[in-house]
């Protein structure tokens, strides 16, 4: 992730870093109470979210982004909301994870779930997983938008007057 040269590749790179921990994964900003999906793996088509999301009807997200913790919920419309639920499709049946971390101007929650009822997902690995996440995007905010470095250009010194440091150094 820290290689990405834009953001869309890293997003593709930490949902394709999933693999292995998780059989879906989504990741949501999250800014106040609205979510916007920003990209899935094993998730039908693409098509953005922007919905305004309350704690009342999305438990799950609210859960995550109020504890900063690791959230465990069954997929029901009742913990997703009526319109992720119906994005994501039938889940109700599984328990689904969402993991919280903060990329210096809003948070982002990754979600993850089981192929079935027996599968499992790496929470450990998916915390870490998030947690390096959330920091190299930090450190690629910082680089994109490092200031320019200056170079201080120190005037000549003016005919006929001699630098301070040429008279300390003179022992006159």
């Amino acid at each position: 992730m820290k290689n990405a040269e834009s953001r869309e590749i890293w997003i593709s790179t930490l949902l394709e870093s999933t693999d292995g921990f998780c059989s879906r994964a989504a990741l949501f900003a999250v800014n106040s109470k609205n979510l916007r999906f920003e990209g899935g793996k094993g998730i039908g088509a693409a098509i953005a979210i922007w919905k305004r999301i309350s704690g009342a009807s999305a438990p799950a997200f609210q859960n995550v982004v109020d504890s900063k913790e690791t959230v465990v919920a069954i997929g029901t419309s009742g913990e997703l909301s009526d319109a992720i639920a119906e994005f994501l499709g039938d889940t109700s049946s599984k328990r689904v994870f969402s993991f919280r971390f903060c990329c210096e101007d809003c948070g982002s929650v990754l979600y993850a779930e089981p192929a079935g009822e027996a599968e499992p997902v790496d929470v450990s690995a998916l915390e870490l997983l998030a947690a390096l996440a959330a920091n190299s995007w930090i450190r690629k905010r910082l680089w994109f938008f490092r200031p320019a470095e200056l170079i201080q250009i120190a005037r000549p010194p003016e005919r006929g007057a001699t630098s301070s440091h040429a008279a300390r150094g003179s022992g006159t």
